[in-house]
């Protein structure tokens, strides 16, 4: 029974992995909407104003916990990739995404990624992505997500997603805390 599950969790992990390489390896894979492009930062977060004037729009942000690696019983780390999965789960409304901003272990703000904003249709998803050797965000990182929505919307599910395909593979989630 125990050697099943092993099979069955072996064979889950790498159907998974399978996905995501399709997604985000070589662009052969189908037309998603991923940003890696992103603005490095030495100051403040800067407000951005194109997106949060739609009438009767409310400004939110919400909390991201997200891994760039994490520690193994040897004390030894495991490089992670991260996406950053930005969920519109209304039907109805747009979603205005006004910033992302990705924070490291010391709460340093390291990188702010859709600088410009970017309206999500109604059940529409934007993902942002942070590379495998990327660990500046280290095992303490976090993203804050500045949103504006209809106050009648559904609330929106920020996820981060943090992958490895080292030998032992990992696969888990953080959902954010809209503050």
């Amino acid at each position: 029974m125990l050697e099943r599950l092993k099979v069955l969790l072996l064979g889950t992990s790498v159907i998974i992995l399978l996905f995501i390489a399709l997604r985000v390896g070589d662009g052969s894979g189908p037309d998603i909407s991923i940003d890696t492009n992103f603005e490095s930062v030495s100051s403040d977060v800067e407000k951005n104003t194109g997106l949060e004037d739609e009438k009767g729009f409310v400004q939110k942000r919400s909390y991201i916990p997200a891994y760039s690696h994490i520690y193994v019983s040897s004390g030894d780390t495991i490089e992670l990739a991260v996406t950053l999965s930005l969920r519109n789960t209304d039907s109805a409304r747009s979603l205005n995404i006004l910033g992302v901003y990705y924070y490291n272990t010391s709460g340093k703000l390291i990188r702010k990624y859709l600088k410009d904003g970017q309206k999500l249709p109604p059940l529409a998803t934007k993902e942002v992505f942070v590379k495998t050797k990327d660990i500046e965000g280290g095992s303490g990182a976090n993203f804050i997500v500045e949103f504006a929505t209809h106050p009648s919307a559904s609330e929106p599910i920020f996820e981060s997603i943090m992958t490895s395909a080292a030998m032992n593979s990992f696969i888990f989630k953080s959902r954010g805390v809209i503050q």
